[in-house]
C-alpha cells in the first residue's frame, strides 16, 4: 500500500498532526528534499493529507482512509473474480462448441472420445451411463433449473442412496435460486442433504453441466440450457481440470443450503411462544406443509427429536404446540432425485 519511507512519515504525521507544509517538511528529518517530496504525494494520492492551494495541510483519520481502500480494494478484487469466472465459463463454452464440432468429423484414433445423450432426461441418462461404463466416482453438478428436482420416480431412492454411501467423497450441487415457500425442490434438497450431498444456491448458474474425479465430463449440446435435452459426455483431464475451475469458482460464490433454509427460526421461536403450528404458519403466510418440513428441517439441524428439546435448543427451554402430525415429522424423508438429473 504504501512504501516504507512514506509510512515512517505518515507515523510522525499523525503524532504531530502539522497544519501546513512548512511544518510537514520539519518532521522529514534525515530525508533527502526529493524523497520527502515524494512521500508527501504518495500520502496526498491514497488521501493521508489534503494539501490546499494557499498552502494549508489536513491529516485525516487513518480509519477513513483505510476503510475506503480496503473496500475499494475488495470492489476491484470482486470484479476481477466475476470477470474470470465469465472468462472461464466462455471458455467452457467454447470448449464444448469446439469439441462437439470435432466429434462430428472425429475419427478412429482422435484423443477425445465423445458420447451423445438425448432425450427429456438425458442429464440422468448420462450419468447412469456413466456409472454403469466407468463405475461410481464423486460428482459435481450445476441446475440452474432447480424445479427440475421435483417429481422423480421413488424406484430411484434406494439406489441413489447406494452410490452415495459408496463415494470416498460428497457429490456436490449447484442449483438456482428458488422459491423457498414451495414444497417440492425443498423435499428433495433435504433428501439430498441426509443423504451426505453437499449444496449450495447460486444466483445465475451458467448452464447446466457436470464433472466427476474420474475426469468424466457431461456438457449440454448448447451451451447456457438450463436443462438439457442433449448431452454429450466426454473423458479427459485437461477438460475435466478446466470445468472444475469453472465449478469451483461458483461454488465459492454460492451461499450454502443451511443459510438459505433457516427460514425454520421463525417459525420454532413463534411455536416456543406457545403458539400452534397452523397459527405460526398463517403468521409466516406459509401452509401447514411447508411449516412441518421447516420443522422437521429445524429438528435434523439441532439433532433433536422431541419438540421440547427443539424448544430448549432455540434459548426459549419451552414445550412448542403442535399436533400429532408434527411430531411424526422427524426423521421424515423428503423426495429424492439424482443430483446429476
Amino acid at each position: 500500500m504504501l512504501s516504507e519511507p512514506s509510512r515512517t512519515l505518515l507515523r510522525a504525521v499523525l503524532r504531530a498532526r502539522p497544519n501546513t507544509e512548512a511544518a510537514l517538511t520539519e518532521l522529514a528529518v534525515g530525508v533527502r528534499p526529493t524523497d520527502a517530496a515524494a512521500c508527501v504525494r504518495e500520502l496526498t494520492e491514497h488521501g493521508f493529507l489534503r494539501v490546499e492551494p494557499t498552502g494549508g495541510l489536513t491529516v485525516v483519520e487513518p480509519q477513513q482512509v483505510v476503510e475506503r481502500e480496503l473496500r475499494d480494494h475488495l470492489v476491484r478484487q470482486g470484479e476481477r473474480a466475476e470477470r474470470d469466472r465469465r472468462c472461464t465459463a466462455e471458455l467452457v463454452g467454447d470448449l464444448q462448441d469446439f469439441t462437439r464440432a470435432w466429434a462430428v468429423g472425429s475419427t478412429p484414433g482422435d484423443t477425445i472420445e465423445v458420447a451423445f445423450v438425448h432425450g427429456p432426461l438425458a442429464p440422468r441418462d448420462a450419468n447412469l451411463h456413466l456409472q454403469q461404463a466407468r463405475g461410481i466416482h464423486p460428482a459435481w453438478a450445476s441446475i440452474p433449473d432447480a424445479h427440475r428436482l421435483e417429481g422423480v420416480d421413488p424406484s430411484y431412492v434406494e439406489g441413489f442412496r447406494a452410490a452415495m454411501a459408496a463415494k470416498p467423497s460428497p457429490d456436490r450441487i449447484l442449483v438456482g435460486s428458488y422459491d423457498s415457500s414451495g414444497d417440492e425442490v425443498g423435499e428433495a434438497l433435504d433428501f439430498f442433504a441426509s443423504a451426505g450431498v453437499e449444496i449450495r444456491i447460486h444466483e445465475s448458474l451458467p448452464s447446466w453441466f457436470a464433472v466427476d474425479e474420474d475426469d468424466n465430463v457431461v456438457l449440454p449440446v448448447a451451451w447456457g440450457d438450463a436443462w438439457p435435452t442433449s448431452v454429450m459426455i466426454l473423458h479427459d483431464p485437461a477438460v475435466a481440470a478446466t470445468v472444475r475451475h469453472l465449478y469451483a469458482m461458483l461454488w465459492a460464490e454460492a451461499v450454502p443450503l443451511d443459510a438459505r433454509q433457516q427460514s425454520w427460526r421463525d417459525l420454532v421461536q413463534l411455536m416456543a411462544t406457545g403458539m400452534s403450528l397452523t397459527a405460526a404458519a398463517r403468521t409466516l403466510g406459509c401452509s401447514e406443509r411447508t411449516a412441518r418440513r421447516r420443522l422437521d428441517q429445524a429438528m435434523r439441524y439441532h439433532r433433536v427429536s422431541t419438540l421440547f428439546q427443539l424448544g430448549v435448543v432455540v434459548g426459549r427451554g419451552r414445550p412448542m404446540a403442535a399436533d400429532s402430525a408434527v411430531r411424526r415429522a422427524a426423521g421424515r424423508p423428503g423426495r429424492q432425485v439424482d443430483p446429476v438429473s
